[in-house]
């Protein structure tokens, strides 16, 4: 290689910093629950054992960590999820195979972080 090609290598090298700028971040596996409608009201969330209650759009407890009319987040749980919603009027049960998608740098698509994003569709019964 000529003395110009190693040059041109070592300030690309810098500018992109040996490909290793992406952040370190710690992050969680999470999985965004929809429900098959949008529901009114306040309702209550039971997987494991434990009750996590939506009020108002704001959760009530640390096992949820977004809630409202459209559906809840929580963290992931591995790679199944089963869980059972009631509201008011209405409830729903919910028993998936979740399929992660991992998170990337929205400004670098060649920055992946340890952790994913799951969906799960929620049917609602009155």
């Amino acid at each position: 290689m000529s003395l110009r090609a190693h040059l041109f290598a070592l300030i690309c090298l810098v500018l992109n910093g040996c490909g290793t700028d992406c952040p370190s971040i710690d992050c969680e596996d999470v999985v965004n629950v929809i429900f098959s409608g949008a529901q009114s009201g306040d309702y209550t969330v039971v997987w494991g054992g434990d009750e996590h209650v939506c009020a108002g759009g704001e959760p009530q407890s640390e096992g949820l960590i977004s809630c409202g009319a459209s559906g809840f987040v929580v963290a992931g749980q591995g790679d199944t999820l089963a869980l059972t919603v009631q509201g008011g009027d209405w409830s729903g049960t919910l028993d998936a195979s979740l399929d992660y998608t991992p998170i990337t740098d929205a400004q670098r698509a060649d920055c992946t972080y340890p952790c994913g994003r799951a969906e799960a569709l929620l049917m609602v019964t009155p």
